[in-house]
């Protein structure tokens, strides 16, 4: 199993290499967070801009992030496909932190993502798995532990911190309802958080669907 995912890994990567070298020939839309005058005391330090010369960073980790999950989920994308869902994944992740910012007011202050993530390590070294999930993927990746997780993983942190401070708002916003169990009350809250950053989304003009 692991001899399988490390070959996906390796081809993943060597694709979003070679895809992002030739990035160029492909209209990539960004908004820079740093634009936004809300945020300029402190969005460089805190959420990445992605705007040149970050964006071929950014791009090749979401080039990555997609053929591997489109791989072991067994879908094929084309080259062009590959490009596109790649890029409106970044892009999403780029609105979705402006958004809880911006509407719900999420303070994006490191010494609490960090706190975050050391609690998240944490109890995934008691289940036993740091090594496989955490420090494999890193090697694999030319990275240390720290890089891994501060840089390359950093922006899925800022994401799952951003959910789990709005979570209390959704939650008085959309109560559990009579007879439905907690699975489908998250899963209509997820619903709703995505259906709030698309609207968000249109009224930057742009299209996340």
């Amino acid at each position: 199993m692991f001899a399988e995912l490390g070959d996906l890994f390796d081809n993943s990567l060597e694709k979003a290499e070679s895809m992002n070298e030739e990035s160029d020939q492909f209209e990539i839309f960004n908004i820079s967070i740093g634009e936004t005058e809300e945020l300029n005391d402190y969005a460089d330090d805190t959420i990445n801009v992605y705007s040149s010369p970050q964006v071929d960073e950014e791009l090749e980790k979401w080039l990555f992030r997609i053929n591997f999950e489109s791989q072991y989920a067994g879908v094929n994308l084309s080259d062009s496909e590959l490009m596109e869902d790649s890029i409106k994944a970044m892009q999403k992740r780029q609105v979705t932190l402006l958004f809880a910012n911006d509407v719900y007011g999420v303070d994006f202050e490191e010494e609490k993502v960090r706190s975050m993530i050391e609690e998240e390590m944490s109890t995934i070294k008691e289940y036993g798995h740091y090594e496989d999930v955490i420090l494999t993927v890193a090697d694999n990746l030319g990275l240390t532990e720290d890089e891994f997780l501060y840089d390359f993983e950093y922006d899925n942190f800022l994401n799952m911190f951003a959910w789990r401070e709005i979570l209390p708002s959704l939650e008085a916003k959309h109560p559990i309802e009579l007879n439905e169990d907690t699975f489908s009350h998250n899963e209509r809250l997820i619903e709703a958080y995505n259906n709030e950053v698309i609207s968000y989304a249109k009224e930057l003009g742009i299209d996340l669907r």
